[in-house]
Order: structure tokens, then sequence, then C-alpha cells
């Protein structure tokens, strides 16, 4: 009996060790209760009530009202979420997937991100998506250079410098870039250039400049990356430092203004005190005007403006034509 009771005080002694006390808290309605180790309620941490507060997750917190709901958003899950003023999430924002298979979806800096990728590492080249999306994107010529492509009707000879391919297609069409363009008077056309620094060292004081014949007036709508730019083409823009490894897009368009049939070329160069000069160009073949009602009207503006210089040969024809008239009418009554 008595080394059963030395066990009984061992283990009672061994169970205070293990059940710590005030391990953790937890609410019960609107109250924080300690709890030791072993999950056993024992006293009143605080009371949420006489605070003018509400208990939530072991701690006393303050109301949350109308205003302090959806106070702000931020990342969480890879989507866009609701928190309130407290910092506790609430609800989703924005859901950052487009539904677009091309696109690398995430949330980054409090705000969703979809980041489109033409190189065939998000979605397969010629699916629905990349069809829809990648065709005609100027980001597509610029991830495909960045690979090797686009060589066709390039001068490409610059494997460790600068670089530039210059692209077009008529402005509001879903035809893809190209480097020959067959268009008529009028008519807008959208250009291209991709510049490209493939070296491993960064390339400064590059400039581009296009060269535009008279037939094409330029149109402006000028964006570097996609950004609108207040700068000019046709007398060159300044691009500052080329990072290695990297290449840049610029897009303008000009306008069509030819009185006849002309072969013409529209010629970009880019160039730095650092390395060889490069050059593209794209090759457009413009169709005659055709023939429409102004030409008429001249024609009849023509005939009016001769028969006012020449009256009096006029006069002389129509008083020839009564003479002749008079004679032949009067022929025919002797014979009646």
């Amino acid at each position: 009996m008595v080394l059963l009771g030395i066990m009984g005080t061992f283990a009672q002694e061994a169970n205070a060790v293990y059940c710590a006390p005030r391990a953790s808290k937890q609410c019960i309605s609107n109250i924080v209760y300690w709890y030791n180790s072993c999950g056993v309620l024992q006293s009143v941490a605080q009371n949420c009530n006489r605070t003018n507060q509400i208990c939530q997750n072991g701690q006393c917190v303050n109301k949350i009202t109308q205003t302090d709901s959806h106070s702000i958003k931020s990342c969480y899950n890879n989507n866009l979420y609701w928190y309130n003023a407290q910092g506790m999430v609430q609800d989703i924002a924005q859901n950052c997937n487009d539904n677009n298979q091309c696109t690398l979806d995430g949330c980054q800096t409090n705000a969703c991100t979809n980041v489109l990728k033409c190189d065939g590492s998000t979605c397969a080249i010629n699916s629905p998506d990349y069809i829809k999306y990648c065709q005609n994107n100027p980001q597509n010529q610029m991830q495909n250079m960045q690979n090797g492509g686009l060589n066709n009707g390039m001068n490409n000879g610059m494997s460790g410098g600068l670089s530039i391919a210059l692209f077009g297609q008529k402005e509001n069409t879903t035809l893809p870039w190209t480097k020959n363009i067959t268009a008529a008077n009028n008519d807008k056309i959208d250009f291209l250039m991709v510049l490209r620094n493939a070296s491993s060292a960064p390339i400064d004081n590059v400039s581009v400049k296009t060269d535009i014949p008279n037939d094409i007036s330029y149109f402006g709508n000028l964006k570097i990356d996609g950004t609108p730019s207040a700068g000019n083409v046709t007398s060159g823009i300044d691009l500052g430092t080329l990072p290695p490894k990297t290449s840049k897009t610029i897009f303008f368009t000009g306008s069509i203004q030819s009185s006849a049939a002309d072969n013409v070329q529209v010629v970009g160069n880019i160039n730095s005190g650092q390395t060889t000069n490069d050059s593209d160009y794209v090759a457009l073949a413009i169709a005659a005007p055709a023939t429409s009602s102004r030409a008429t009207a001249a024609v009849g503006n023509s005939l009016v403006n001769n028969i006012k210089k020449n009256w009096y040969l006029w006069i002389i024809i129509i008083a020839v034509l009564a003479i002749v008239f008079v004679i032949i009418f009067r022929k025919l009554s002797s014979d009646v």
C-alpha cells in the first residue's frame, strides 16, 4: 500500500509538470480564458465586454464597423483579397486568373499580374489562345527575336551587338506583321521596330531613326515598350543605355499619301557609339488611286470652260444650223 501511495504521488507530480498552467488563451462568449497545456479551462484572462471589444482568436480586438470592412486590398493565395482595418482577410476582391492559357497569372504588390508569354512556355503554339493573343501581338515578335526567329528579310549579321527588325501591317486588321505590304492612298500603316542587344554587356548612347519616303506621312501614335511617347522616329529617338540580352519595341503609324502607283521602303536604323550600325526595312507596294467622281467632274468642268472661252464659234455654228433648218423646211413645204 505504501508503494502504491508513493507511485500515485509521483504520477500526480508528473501530471502537474506535464500540464503547464496558462499555456494558451481561448474565447468563451466575449471573454478570454486561460487554458493549461492539457486543454483544461483555468481562469479569466481578459473580459472584452469591459473594453467595448470582441473576443477573437483568444484576444480582445476592436469591434469591426462598416467602414473597417473591405478597408484594403492585398495578395493572398495568388489572388487579390479584401482585408478589414484590423488586417484580417475577408473575401476575394479579384480572381487573377484571366482565362488565357498564354499568360502567367499571379498577384504582386497588391495587384493582379498577367504576363503574356508567346514563346510556347505557357500555351502551345497555334493553340486557340496563342492565335488569339500572340499571333498578331508585338511582344510575340520580340520574344521570337530573342529566341533567334524573325530572320526572313532582316539584317541580323550583328550576333554580338545591336540589331533591329522592322515590320508593318495595315491599321485595324487581323493580318500578321509582315515585311511586305500592299496599300492604297489614305491607308494607315502600323510599324513595329524590335531592337535587340544580343551582347553580354550594356550598350550606351543607343538611338533609332526611321527614313520614311514622301509617299508616306508620319502619323505619330508612337509607343516605346507599349508606353506612349512624344518623340518622332523620323527625326531620331535617343534610347540611352540598352541592357545586355534585352529587347525594346517601338510602335508608330504612317499614312499613305500618294497620287500614283509606287514601290517604296520604310527603313529603320539603330546605332550607338560602341558598335556597328544595323538597319532593316519594310517594302510597300502602293496601288494607283482609282478614278473617282472627282475626275468625271473635272472633265465636265473642262468642257464648260472650253465653251465659255470659244462662245463666238458656238454662235456661228448655231446660226448655220438654223439657216440649214429653214432651207430644208421651205423645201419640204413647196413639195407639198
